[in-house]
């Protein structure tokens, strides 16, 4: 499960508007933190970008990139292996911005119903 939306609803307090903004927030900030985790050769930026996005992952209940955040946010961009984490990190931003997209698609064509 990439998103438990139990979490977000809990912590949305089942309001579908908050939920959407949060989930459209959550996407950019992922997308510019991996962006950022790419390109930068700063150990200080690095963990601060990946603790970031670790936070805005637990708050939408993305658990498996939360995880995968904390791991970056340990390495730092000079660590043995850090490519195959930044492929890791951009895979769980794919498949999670994914199921975003269709769940707001979703709502949205229900709400026109």
């Amino acid at each position: 499960m990439t998103i438990d939306f139990n979490h977000l609803q809990q912590y949305t307090a089942g309001d579908r508007h908050l939920e959407a903004e949060v989930l459209g927030l959550f996407v950019e900030t992922a997308r510019s933190a991996l962006s950022t985790l790419k390109s930068t050769c700063s150990g200080e930026e690095w963990r601060m970008v990946a603790h970031k996005l670790k936070g805005s992952a637990l708050a939408v209940g993305a658990w498996d990139l939360a995880e995968i955040s904390r791991r970056a946010e340990m390495a730092g961009p000079t660590a043995p292996g850090v490519q195959d984490l930044l492929r890791e990190l951009a895979s769980h931003i794919a498949d999670t911005t994914a199921v975003i997209a269709a769940t707001c698609a979703d709502s949205e064509g229900a709400a026109k119903r």
